[in-house]
């Protein structure tokens, strides 16, 4: 691992993600962009995994002005990959791109510096949030029942079969520790529509 000289901007960075605490209320890349100014790269994919290995939730962030924005080589790409452990069987997984050209030794070094930060933010948010062991399926269809629909309904919806749907709400019922649709609903705060991802909203039908 090479010896690390790190440049005033790196080291405000450091400093800012030593700093930073976790943020129940963010997505999950809220302390990415102090990552991106120690490793400069085209994108940030971040995928929140159940223990079972379900995708509980994804995010990507593209870094406007990245290196392939300030005019690449025009050769190959690369990525750098770290996954950390969430306490819970669950993990992170974190994977930067870049275009252009390949990740060099010095930027591998800064971020396995920086892992156990991430590990500590991550870990902690996971524990301060609500239930985040919903997969996105799951979340999508008590979204849809939030919206009134009938188990019928939301499989015509999500294009599945009414048993896939009992049995969505069954896992959720166990993960939530509740019974009903209702008591699921009140425990995820109802789902308020304005506050969902845009891809995850119910579909207005007239």
């Amino acid at each position: 691992m090479p010896v690390l000289s790190l440049s005033p901007p790196d080291q405000r960075a450091l400093r800012a993600l030593l700093a930073a605490e976790p943020d129940a209320g963010a997505s999950v890349p809220w302390a990415l962009e102090r990552v991106v100014e120690l490793v400069p790269c085209d994108r940030v994919d971040v995928t929140v995994l159940a223990g079972d290995g379900a995708v509980v939730d994804e995010h990507a962030l593209r870094v406007a002005g990245g290196p392939a924005g300030r005019g690449g080589s025009g050769a190959d790409g690369g990525e750098l990959l770290a996954v950390f452990d969430q306490g819970d069987g669950g993990a992170v997984r974190l994977r930067l791109s870049r275009r252009d050209h390949p990740f060099s030794e010095r930027d591998r070094a800064l971020l396995h510096l920086v892992a156990p930060v991430l590990e500590r933010l991550l870990r902690e948010r996971s524990a301060t949030r609500a239930p985040t062991t919903l997969t996105v399926t799951e979340r999508r269809v008590l979204q849809q029942v939030a919206a009134g629909l009938s188990n019928a309904g939301i499989a015509e919806r999500l294009f599945v079969a009414p048993s896939t749907v009992r049995k969505h709400l069954e896992h959720s019922y166990r993960k939530l520790g509740v019974t009903s649709r209702m008591a699921a609903l009140a425990s995820l705060g109802g789902l308020d529509a304005t506050a969902m991802d845009p891809r995850e909203r119910p579909v207005e039908t007239r």
